[in-house]
């Protein structure tokens, strides 16, 4: 078989011997053939050496007659039909059309592009060699190449296609590339699927062209590639758990569609996004935020039911958060650290803030209206605490907060510790664990009122403005401290004795204890019949106010029980004016009550004795 270069020389040869035999052409004629023969020589030894293109490698179209199926790739079975008959493999363009079937690749085998016709082909084992300056590998959907892929120079895919294979040599940019007649979906089942590299000079870019791009990841995948995107793009997971180890710069809308029950975890250097751009978490399950290095997620946003859990507060930077308005309950979970960033509320959504660490979180941002009327959660989901110090602001709209979840129980501790208090005007409601109003001036809950449900704790030693109604536990103070509420305060007891409804009150040295302070408005009994204090083990004696109202009380002083007093002491409950106090004494020992009996016999004896000896009238 001649080659492109043994042609050229040919050709030059004949020229040389056409010239010889022509003696008679003028000079000019044959100084023009010299030149050209020149020319075409060093044509013909750029062509040997390989510094010229070829010509173009010929198209083949898998199975017999082009018409696919099952089979075997490799170099001796008689199998691709080249337009004319049925040949083996010469390294050309590759078409899978026809009937869909499993092809098994053999040993290594080289091609320029992969073009499918017909969905649903899967690819298994040996290596496919892609080779020219831009390969691609496009058509059909739900096609599956599990076999190794190697390139120098990148790759371009579209369409649907699931790599399944360790492709550690698979180098240069590779495009997810949505310019295609649907949207490109590339999926990797491999944590090496888009080569081993972590280099920019490697990076993944997903293009959305007209139909967009997206990156999907399944289960177990650790995918370590530099990735960014050019125009709207989506990465998502199919289940379980995965991880972006890479460098992820967003060039444009960047959106992470996380499934159900599924997590998925980004822990590149770099940031979520650049200026302008946003990055965008939806989808019923958890992303996972764990940067080394801090970001810069411009105009985060999550919707629907999804979860953004931050282990690393400075991987947001300054942007603003965004639960956008779309009906579910996003979660913004802290993992331990403090998250800055203002948060934005819209009316659809439920959301809420969450300390999910053992220790505590702290949210510093503010809480603002997106627009409408909002309720947000904040609750501990372990024993920990959420710190909250930014301000609950809802603007012209009203703004409810929720402690705790209604179904949950042994939640830990939201502290409301803003200085000046919050501003929202909505009400707010304790349903688990226990709320700690902090703050120093202003209102700590607002305006609105305070519901605190069965089993639920209030304390701290802040103010609250609002009518506060508690079904369940005040515990004033931080230890021994003073809770400030500026309106009526109702206590709902029980029907029986519980700990659900128990008042916990410490009493300390020289007549301090835990105080409820109402300074503006009244003491009002509730519904139930048992008003229970816990003096939480309290040995010290003496007098302690316990209840300091500025109007008046619908309470008497036996209405009140307590438990849970140091060992060898008792008390009584009594009204002071507008004050509850209860006086803590030690319990008389039994001789001491014994020598009053007697005494008290005798008294009575001698008493009857003299009544007796007295003359009558």
């Amino acid at each position: 078989m001649q080659t492109a270069a043994m042609k050229f020389m040919l050709t030059t040869d004949m020229l040389s011997l056409k010239n010889q035999s022509n003696p008679g052409k003028n000079n000019k004629h044959q100084t023009h053939m010299t030149t050209m023969n020149q020319t075409l020589r060093s044509l013909s030894l750029l062509a040997l050496l390989g510094l010229l293109p070829m010509a173009a490698q010929a198209q083949y179209s898998w199975g017999s007659g082009g018409n696919g199926g099952a089979g075997t790739w490799n170099a001796d079975n008689v199998n691709w039909f080249d337009g004319v008959s049925d040949v083996v493999w010469n390294s050309g363009s590759a078409t899978f059309a026809g009937t869909a079937g499993i092809v098994t690749v053999s040993d290594t085998q080289s091609t320029t592009g992969i073009t499918f016709g017909t969905s649903f082909y899967t690819l298994n084992d040996g290596t496919i060699s892609l080779t020219g300056a831009t390969p691609t590998i496009s058509g059909g959907v739900g096609i599956t190449i599990n076999s190794v892929l190697e390139s120098s120079t990148g790759a371009i895919f579209r369409n649907g296609k699931r790599l399944g294979g360790n492709n550690t040599n698979l180098n240069g940019i590779i495009n997810a590339d949505g310019n295609g007649t649907s949207a490109s979906v590339l999926r990797v089942s491999n944590s090496n699927a888009l080569g081993s590299s972590a280099a920019f000079a490697d990076r993944l870019i997903l293009t959305q062209g007209a139909q967009g791009a997206i990156l999907q990841i399944d289960n177990g995948v650790v995918l370590n590639k530099y990735i960014t995107n050019v125009g709207a793009a989506t990465i998502e997971t199919i289940s379980g758990s995965a991880s972006l180890t890479g460098n992820l710069v967003a060039g444009s809308t960047l959106v992470f569609s996380v499934a159900n029950n599924s997590d998925l975890t980004l822990s590149g250097s770099a940031g979520l996004g650049q200026s302008g751009q946003s990055v965008q978490s939806t989808g019923a399950g958890r992303l996972i935020v764990d940067a080394v290095a801090g970001g810069n997620a411009y105009g985060l946003f999550i919707r629907n039911s999804s979860s953004v859990q931050v282990n690393n507060g400075a991987t947001l930077g300054t942007a603003n958060v965004f639960f956008d308005g779309v009906a579910g309950t996003p979660t913004l979970a802290i993992n331990g650290g403090s998250v800055a960033n203002n948060i934005f509320f819209g009316a659809a959504a439920s959301p809420q803030i969450e300390n999910m660490a053992a220790g505590s979180s702290t949210f510093s941002g503010q809480l603002l209206s997106n627009g409408g009327d909002f309720n947000v959660t904040l609750r501990s989901t372990t024993t920990g605490t959420l710190n909250v110090t930014g301000n609950i602001n809802d603007g012209a709209s009203t703004a409810s907060v929720t402690i705790g979840k209604e179904t949950a129980i042994n939640e830990g501790v939201v502290n409301l510790s803003r200085a000046s208090g919050n501003t929202y005007d909505g009400g707010t409601t304790v349903h688990s664990g226990t709320l700690l109003v902090n703050n120093t001036t202003g209102s700590g809950t607002g305006t609105g009122a305070v519901n605190v449900a069965s089993g639920a704790t209030l304390g701290g030693d802040g103010t609250i403005s609002g009518a506060t109604t508690i079904d369940g536990i005040l515990a004033p103070g931080n230890s021994i401290g003073t809770l400030n509420i500026a309106n009526d305060v109702t206590w709902n007891g029980a029907a029986l004795a519980s700990a659900d409804t128990d008042w916990k009150f410490e009493l300390g040295a020289v007549n301090t204890s835990d105080l409820l302070n109402i300074s503006d408005s009244d003491f009002l009994k509730g519904t139930g019949s048992v008003f229970r204090f816990d003096f939480q083990g309290s040995t010290d004696l003496g007098t302690f106010v316990l209840v300091d109202w500025a109007g008046t009380t619908t309470f008497s002083e036996t209405d009140f029980s307590f438990t849970n007093l140091g060992p060898g002491n008792t008390g009584t409950f009594a009204f002071n004016g507008s004050q509850l106090e209860f006086t803590a004494v030690p319990v008389p020992e039994p001789s001491s009550l014994a020598l009053m009996l007697v005494a008290g016999i005798g008294g009575v004896v001698m008493s009857r004795k003299r009544r007796k000896e007295s003359p009558t009238a």
